[in-house]
């Protein structure tokens, strides 16, 4: 074994002209020969042969995509790994001569579906990340000349001959390295958004997003509103550092724009080192050169993030003062849900199956159950016939014929089809003689079938606060519609998505809808202060679905329903033992961020650093904040808040003009701004 391996060296020692291939296996025999009159090898850059001589050529060519490695840091090469499977869809931003995207398709050798979509705007730089995708199997890497950002058009692109791999929309400043070398050149470059893009080259879902546009990332997050806000994108790695403060961007906004859209944020802390970045703290504003990743909520299990689980509904209705008095569970199966919602107190439960088998054992199994009705009936958007395909594994069955399903879950496949009659939820109340207001509670789960359910329910739908709703990422059934048709409909019929969660597949998962359009009741907290925001919210800022705050020197508590509606606020402490707790009690709301201060001036610097209005809806004022006449620093800070809730009467002196004080009958006091005072 390997003898041919020998004679062929032994050839090339003695040929007369010399043709070897790109190895250093050959490239030693071209070193021992001394009678060939000319010496040639592959070219990876020019990919043609080239003339060498052996004794003064570099041993191997590489490839100018290939670089010195530098351009790939080792924190993200560690990711990689873990962010990319095979049968992905990943976008390369600022792509340069492909570095990134060699060093993830070489991790990644034997994925051959992963597609690879590589954005750079730099003829000279995008004429090398051609040649990179043109030694990939077709398909695999899609090489743009475009950039990526807010809006689609064109804009002035700064090139930086001397290292390319700076250029960018904004000329760079202040280092040396900058005012030391020649400027850079301008020209016009085509500009595009990621949702564009998506939508016209027919791209549903991106895995993962790299950003690295010298100081354009969050344009091109923007520029991906839609794709962020249905959680059309898992993973996204972006670049932070000077480039920011030359952009005239902050990582500030990023961070709060990401957190609104469901996303979590960690800075990367060397291989394999994630920093969690749960709430804005404005020193991380340093400019310095980072990493940074943002991985949606419902990947965080995937991850190895967070525990793999559904969401507690009973959790979420209290958190959004819902009292769930009757469920209607489309898709019942077996009742498996009817124990907890006894457990959570619920009065009336409408069991709905479409499986007349199923159905029949749901009647035996209820019987006695008087608050229970069970209805054999397949739920859809019309009354029509239509076939019902029974699966051998029961919880799948489904209006739809199975498609990337049956892939993923062998063992369920179609046992039998049946013709079955579809109806409305509105008509089966009506035909049931069912008191619609009793249930305020829908459960949905059919396996594809969704959609059609909703639209079946337009009498039902404003009687609702809570929708329990299994979504989709990928086409699991025949024509399933994506999360973004269930999001668009409710959305219309003003329900909002609170919890997206996708613990067992990535490909599908729940989400959570409160309906926005009725006024919320929050559960009273258990501190005295807590219970007097409540209060006074209530019948003061009712109307204010989704208000801002300011919390000072308050505990977890206080602010704990404020946190929960979703308002827009900051918690300042000055208390570093608090800060733990606060951390813990806001870290599921993706508006309310917490500042540790330690000095009272320094109060404006973080109102100024959040971007928090000092016009705001609510401002509280826990009892050391009273104390220590933090009150006076807020009034110099220009704060008008439209009412205040302090855990002790304010001293007079303390009094902001043009407020009056609102009768209490507890320690803690509420003052209200005079309409006339602006």
């Amino acid at each position: 074994a390997g003898l041919e391996f020998l004679t062929d060296h032994f050839a090339l020692r003695l040929a007369d002209v010399v043709l070897i291939a790109n190895s250093s296996f050959s490239f030693t025999a071209a070193l021992l020969n001394d009678r060939a009159m000319a010496f040639f090898r592959p070219d990876p850059a020019t990919r043609g042969f080239v003339a060498f001589d052996p004794w003064a050529a570099p041993v191997l060519l590489d490839a100018p995509w290939l670089a010195d490695g530098t351009a790939v840091g080792a924190d993200e090469r560690a990711l990689l790994p873990v962010l990319i499977r095979d049968g992905d869809t990943v976008f390369d931003v600022g792509a340069n001569r492909g570095e990134w995207t060699r060093a993830a398709r070489d991790i990644h050798w034997n994925a051959r579906r992963v597609v690879y979509h590589a954005f750079e705007p730099n003829p000279p730089a995008f004429e090398t990340l051609a040649l990179l995708a043109q030694t990939a199997a077709p398909g695999q890497i899609l090489a743009r000349r475009l950039a990526l950002g807010r809006a689609a058009g064109s804009a002035t692109f700064h090139v930086y001959d001397w290292d390319d791999r700076l250029s960018g929309f904004n000329a760079r400043a202040g280092e040396a390295m900058f005012t030391e070398r020649p400027p850079p050149r301008k020209i016009e470059v085509p500009v595009d958004t990621i949702d564009a893009y998506c939508a016209r080259e027919g791209v549903p879902h991106i895995h993962l997003l790299k950003l690295d546009v010298e100081g354009a990332e969050f344009d091109a997050l923007q520029g991906a509103e839609h794709m962020l806000s249905h959680a059309r994108v898992d993973a996204i790695q972006f670049e932070y550092g000077g480039t920011w403060r030359d952009a005239g961007t902050r990582l500030r906004d990023a961070h709060a724009f990401l957190r609104e859209r469901g996303y979590r944020v960690f800075r990367l802390a060397g291989p394999g080192n994630l920093d969690p970045v749960p709430t804005w703290n404005p020193a991380r504003e340093d400019f310095r050169y980072a990493n940074f990743l943002a991985i949606h909520d419902r990947m965080l299990s995937h991850f190895g993030l967070a525990e793999a689980k559904m969401p507690e509904l009973a959790a979420i209705a209290r958190r959004h003062g819902i009292a769930m008095r009757g469920v209607a569970h489309i898709g019942a199966h077996l009742g498996e849900e009817v124990a907890k919602y006894d457990q959570w107190g619920i009065e009336r439960v409408l069991l709905v199956e479409a499986n007349p088998d199923l159905a029949a054992q749901l009647r035996v199994k209820f019987a006695q159950a008087v608050h229970v009705t069970v209805a054999a009936c397949c739920l859809a958007d019309t009354e029509d016939v239509r076939t019902f395909h029974v699966n051998a594994f029961s919880q799948s069955s489904s209006l739809l014929p199975l498609k990337l399903h049956e892939q993923l879950y062998p063992f369920a496949h179609v046992a039998e089809t049946r013709q079955l009659r579809t109806t409305t939820l509105d008509h089966l109340l009506d035909e049931h003689a069912l008191d619609p207001g009793a249930f305020n509670v829908l459960n949905i789960d059919v396996q594809g079938a969704e959609l059609l359910v909703l639209k079946g329910a337009e009498r039902q739908l404003p009687l609702i606060d809570l929708i329990n709703v299994e979504v989709n990422f990928a086409e699991l059934y025949a024509g399933v519609p994506g999360i973004e048709a269930i999001d668009a409909h409710l959305t219309t019929r003003g329900f909002e998505r609170v919890v997206l969660a996708c613990p067992y597949d990535r490909t599908w998962g729940d989400a959570i809808y409160v309906n926005t359009s009725r006024p919320p009741e929050p559960a009273a907290p258990e501190s005295p202060l807590g219970r007097k925001v409540t209060a006074l919210w209530k019948s003061e800022l009712g109307a204010a679905r989704r208000g801002s705050f300011l919390a000072v020197d308050a505990s977890p508590d206080d602010i704990a329903f404020l946190a929960d509606l979703g308002w827009r606020g900051l918690c300042v402490t000055r208390d570093p033992t608090a800060t733990p707790a606060l951390q813990v009690r806001i870290a599921d709301s993706l508006r309310t961020d917490m500042a540790l201060i330690d000095h009272p001036q320094a109060l404006a610097d973080a109102l100024s650093a959040f971007g928090l209005d000092p016009c705001l809806d609510l401002l509280v004022l826990g009892k050391t904040a009273v104390a220590d006449d933090l009150a006076t620093h807020l009034w110099n800070a220009a704060l008008r808040p439209a009412l205040i809730v302090v855990a002790e009467p304010l001293p007079t002196s303390a009094m902001p003009k043009g407020f009056v004080g609102i009768a209490s009958d507890t320690p803690a006091m509420g003052y209200r701004r005079q309409t006339d005072a602006g």
